[in-house]
């Protein structure tokens, strides 16, 4: 990750672009979703690369997001090795996490066009009312809502339950970081983007 850091994302993401125009030309699509943390880092090159790109970031107290992701690494890891080093992924994460937070929002308060590009969903809220959020979302993007997508998010609810398969617990604990201290390093996101606290 630190070499990704100090790497020149601009070739990555033009390559990106180039596999796209090809995926569009064998399979004509109105509309691409892309999903990964990676773009949070680097939404300066993305937007130069992508200029009409539409970017949901979706938002939950970090207290939650740093343990479940500092969990995924950890099992990860676990299936390659039988040393795994809980606490140094933990420190790792930590950093890399809140590089990737203050990196976009850096970026979001430096582009003018902020609403056009950008829209906020948290997590409480899309458990709330995933349709309410979905709608907006699509709204956002330019794409009709339609009673059918209704309909198909009522199934996928239905077949898709949370928990369904167990409940996964992580604590910050295990990973050598606390609460306390990630709502402090977190501070500035956290009051930025109004994010309730859980738990």
């Amino acid at each position: 990750s630190r070499w990704l850091e100090s790497t020149d994302q601009l070739p990555a993401y033009r390559y990106l672009e180039q596999l796209l125009k090809a995926l569009q030309w064998q399979h004509p699509k109105e509309r691409w979703v892309l999903k990964t943390p990676h773009h949070l880092e680097w939404l300066d090159t993305l937007l130069h690369v992508f200029p009409d790109a539409k970017i949901v970031q979706t938002h939950r107290d970090p207290t939650r997001t740093l343990a479940s992701f500092c969990s995924m690494i950890w099992h990860g890891r676990a299936v390659f090795s039988d040393r795994v080093d809980a606490a140094e992924i933990g420190h790792d994460w930590e950093r890399k996490t809140l590089r990737m937070v203050t990196r976009g929002s850096e970026v979001r308060g430096g582009h003018r066009n902020g609403t056009e590009h950008f829209l906020d969903v948290y997590y409480q809220e899309l458990m709330r009312d995933p349709t309410a959020e979905l709608e907006r979302i699509s709204d956002f993007a330019g794409l009709a809502w339609t009673a059918s997508d209704r309909a198909k998010l009522q199934q996928a609810r239905g077949h898709n339950q949370q928990n369904k398969h167990g409940v996964h617990k992580y604590r910050l604990e295990d990973f050598g970081l606390s609460a306390e201290r990630t709502r402090e390093r977190f501070a500035d996101y956290i009051e930025r983007y109004a994010i309730p606290r859980e738990g």
